[in-house]
């Protein structure tokens, strides 16, 4: 008698989708499960927010989507992410929501100009936080709880890139009046955030650069900011310096999600997918690395972020590449070694999105068309769920 166990190597694997700088119809982002479902995929992690656009209704703080949106046609309602999240569910999928602080955070001040500090000068752009008025944070928790509600997940992402914009905050006097420097203020408002995330409930997932930036001034006032729950997603696509920052972090006891190396809008073509299939999460840590310490890596996740990706493109730019992040995350690294191989499960995998509806873009030169794919191959599939 043979018996047969299947199950994930890490426990997150996910795909970022952005909707703050070009907005997705939420049958796209349906087409997103659908694909993700296929290759086990688990986490949806929705950057819905930014600086370029609010399309989320929030049922006390209208005005927020009312000023923000791109049009009332390109606005996000709870009942429909209900829906949404119902649909990611029943196909095994969770769905997180990102509210992305103290940077990214602009279209907020087109309903709220007293909760953002203008930062324009030649080394930053954009708005950030006010982190002097504690009308920032009534309005704040009143997004955060109203999030945390609608999506229900046990964790919910705080963001916590471009943490360089703060240096902004040492030319604002209202700023400077109320913490001795910059540090102090981020600090400040990042013990605020975490606040609302246990008073939610939630475990709290925050970006590599926030981490770094408290870790790194912990003797200034940065050790208890994070709580032990925090996760560290480490986002930065800067070449190998994401090793250091897994190994520190997981050092540190911090739980990570790794990203930097699944950039899709970083992504030359399709035929790069395998350096993506090659990468391994674990081989930042040290030779000397503890089982323990291995065990904090919780898995990754692929970034779609939107700076040149929106609904005509998203789905081609994004599949089937990520399946290859896919099984990296799903399988013992011992058994993915053969790359012709992976080429051939992939070009299957692809033929079997496009005939499921997802326009699935192709992975290589002059491998021609999808064949009529036979019921025995669909058997036979390593990729598909």
């Amino acid at each position: 008698e043979t018996a047969l166990y299947d199950g994930p190597r890490f426990p997150h694997r996910g795909v970022l989708i952005d909707t703050s700088e070009h907005f997705l119809p939420l049958d796209v982002i349906k087409n997103h499960i659908d694909a993700m479902s296929m290759v086990k995929l688990n986490v949806l992690h929705w950057r819905m927010t930014g600086d370029a656009s609010w399309p989320y209704v929030v049922g006390s703080l209208p005005e927020l989507s009312a000023a923000g949106a791109f049009s009332p046609g390109r606005q996000y309602h709870a009942g429909s992410i209900d829906e949404l999240v119902q649909y990611a569910k029943h196909r095994g999928v969770r769905v997180v929501v990102e509210l992305n602080s103290p940077a990214h955070i602009g279209s907020i001040g087109k309903s709220h100009p007293e909760c953002v500090v203008a930062c324009e000068d030649d080394h930053h752009s954009g708005p950030i936080i006010n982190p002097a008025t504690n009308a920032t944070y009534d309005m704040l928790w009143k997004v955060a709880r109203d999030l945390g509600r609608v999506f229900g997940d046990r964790a919910m992402h705080f963001g916590g890139d471009t943490i360089d914009r703060i240096a902004c905050w040492g030319s604002s006097p209202a700023v400077m009046g109320t913490f001795h420097d910059i540090h102090a203020a981020l600090f400040s408002h990042t013990r605020r955030m975490m606040a609302f995330a246990a008073a939610m409930g939630k475990v709290p997932i925050v970006y590599d650069g926030l981490w770094e930036a408290v870790h790194t001034h912990r003797e200034r006032g940065g050790q208890g900011v994070l709580p032990p729950e925090t996760v560290v997603h480490v986002l930065g696509p800067d070449g190998s310096r994401w090793k250091t920052t897994i190994d520190s972090a997981t050092k540190s006891g911090k739980r990570v999600v790794l990203s930097s190396p699944w950039h899709v809008d970083d992504a030359v073509a399709h035929e790069s997918w395998s350096e993506w299939w090659t990468t391994e999460p674990t081989r930042a840590l040290g030779k000397r690395t503890s089982l323990e310490q291995e065990e904090l890596v919780l898995g990754g996740e692929v970034v779609v972020r939107s700076r040149l990706i929106d609904a005509t493109n998203t789905l081609s730019r994004t599949w089937p590449l990520a399946a290859t992040a896919a099984e990296r995350l799903w399988s013992q690294d011992t058994a993915l070694v053969d790359v012709a191989d992976a080429g051939q499960r992939l070009f299957r995998l692809r033929c079997r999105m496009v005939a499921r509806g997802i326009p699935a873009a192709p992975i290589s030169r002059g491998w021609g068309a999808c064949p009529f794919i036979e019921e025995e191959d669909e058997k036979n599939a390593i990729f598909v769920s």
